[in-house]
């Protein structure tokens, strides 16, 4: 049995708003993971929609807000923690 530990933290202001790049009072570690194969990862975003997906063993990551191009993403993602590795799960408009 796999067990996945997923910890969230932020320093934002608002719905709208970027977060700050400086976010020294806030005292927390992270980890950054690779991609993948590729480097494959979803763009930065903040405000996003995430969720456990327990009998897959993944961690799903929907929507938010983009810094670069500003505005509101539709991406879906998932997290496999035990690969590594994440996938593009945003379906084709075609």
């Amino acid at each position: 049995m796999a067990v996945m530990l997923v910890s969230l933290a932020g320093c934002g202001r608002g719905a709208d708003t970027p977060p700050p790049t400086d976010c020294a009072s806030v005292q927390r570690t992270w980890t950054q993971h690779a991609g993948g194969a590729g480097d494959i990862k979803p763009p930065g975003v903040w405000n996003a929609a995430m969720a456990a997906d327990v009998g897959r063993g993944e961690v799903l990551l929907y929507g938010g807000f983009l810094a670069e191009p500003l505005g509101r993403s539709n991406q879906a993602w998932s997290w496999d923690g035990l690969t590594g590795t994440w996938t593009n799960r945003t379906p084709s408009t075609t």
